[in-house]
Formats: C-alpha cells, structure tokens, sequence
C-alpha cells in the first residue's frame, strides 16, 4: 500500500498565503464600500454605480468567507495529519521495542 504523505508545515504556508489574500480582499472591500460613501447621490444613482459597487463589495465579502473556510480547512486538516503520524510513529517504535 503506497504511503501518502504530506508536509504539514508547507500545508500551513499555504494557508499564510490564504491568509494574506483574505487580508487584501477584506481591504479593497473596505475600500470599495468607503468610495462608495463619498460618491454624491448623483453619481451613485447614475446607471446604478452606488448599487453595482456595493454589489462588488458584498461579492468580496463572500470570498473572504470563503477563503476564511479554507483557512480552517488547511489549518484543521494539516494539525489532524500531524498528530496521526506523531501517534503511528510511536505506536510503530512501541511496537520495535516490544519485539
């Protein structure tokens, strides 16, 4: 039977990486919603701007749960495997020594 394996440190680098997307998204949605506050109605009702891009900023927020999920996913997951193999590694030396 192949050994799967995994590198739970790499695992978790790449939820930094989700991490530090989250953080941008979270940001140019803070920032689509603060344009959207300083438009004049004017501007806003024109072709529905102020909708559209209150639209775009809810739209960002659903990636950020998104990615939030994942976070916890990877971070869930790679801390699972871990303490499996630490848990078969000392069975498997209990095993040698008990031989």
């Amino acid at each position: 039977m192949p050994k799967t394996c995994i590198r739970p440190v790499e695992v978790l680098l790449a939820g930094n990486n989700a991490k530090s997307a989250k953080t941008n998204i979270v940001s140019v949605s803070n920032i689509v919603r603060e344009v959207v506050y300083r438009l004049d109605v004017e501007i806003k009702d024109r072709n529905d701007i102020g909708g559209r891009l209150n639209a775009l900023a809810d739209s960002l927020g659903g990636i950020e749960s998104r990615i939030s999920r994942i976070i916890s996913t990877i971070e869930a997951v790679a801390g699972n495997y871990q303490r499996t193999d630490e848990r078969a590694e000392m069975r498997a030396r209990e095993f040698v020594e008990n031989l």
